[in-house]
């Protein structure tokens, strides 16, 4: 949903169906001192909207046991969903592509454990991933 939705035409979007959450942004709530990980597929870290708050200590690949997290790009592209939702946390503000997240001042990690077999190991290689550095965990 847009940050100030007010019906558009080009989107099936209600009007006044918004995160709201620009009365937080006015009280100085941005995300500033918040490290965030998405667990999911990937996180694209080189995209424009997510590399000024990215964060490598916040972020580890389970799937094959390295430090990038780079989703696995193929031919039928499905792969998006890790950056999609860093995107919404994190995007950072004003720079006239996609959108800004929520928390736009907020670090921003992924940890890529969904793009293989998920088993109880993988999800607790996940979430104690640097669990003394990471404040919120997210899918």
């Amino acid at each position: 949903m847009p940050l100030s939705n007010r019906g558009q035409n080009d989107h099936d979007f209600t009007a006044r169906m918004d995160h709201n959450v620009k009365e937080a942004w006015d009280l100085g709530y941005t995300g500033k001192g918040v490290v965030v990980t998405i667990l999911d597929d990937g996180l694209e870290r080189t995209h424009p909207d997510i590399s000024p708050n990215y964060d490598e200590r916040a972020s580890y690949d389970v799937n094959d046991r390295d430090s990038d997290p780079m989703p696995r790009y193929e031919f039928s592209d499905e792969n998006r969903h890790g950056t999609r939702c860093a995107g919404e946390v994190a995007a950072i503000f004003n720079n006239s592509l996609c959108i800004v997240g929520i928390a736009y001042n907020a670090r921003i990690g992924g940890i890529r454990m969904l793009d293989g077999d998920v088993t109880d190991a993988v999800e607790a290689a996940s979430v104690g991933h640097n669990a003394d550095y990471i404040d919120i965990y997210r899918n």
